[in-house]
């Protein structure tokens, strides 16, 4: 039987969803560096193994991150070796 508890487990706190039907939550599991489960102690229970780290959030906020890793570096670069700029 495969192991199925998670790598990490948040617990404690107020967890914005983003799901207008249940838009706050108390615990998190992850697995893999994926969300396998959003709710409240008792549904992440079923995932804490003697492996698993267990971060209480004592309350605090905690959301989804959005992480952009977008960048024009070449054109950025281009910009400054071939443009010339006269101040006002």
């Amino acid at each position: 039987m495969p192991d199925r508890s998670a790598d990490l487990v948040f617990t404690n706190g107020r967890i914005y969803t983003l799901d207008r039907k249940r838009p706050w939550a108390s615990a998190v599991a992850v697995k893999g560096g994926r969300i396998v489960t959003v709710g409240e102690g008792a549904d992440v229970a079923a995932l804490t193994g003697a492996a698993t780290r267990v971060v209480d959030l004592k309350g605090a906020m905690m959301m989804p991150g959005i992480v952009d890793v977008h960048a024009h570096l070449m054109m950025g670069g281009q910009a400054e070796l071939f443009e010339l700029r006269f101040p006002p």
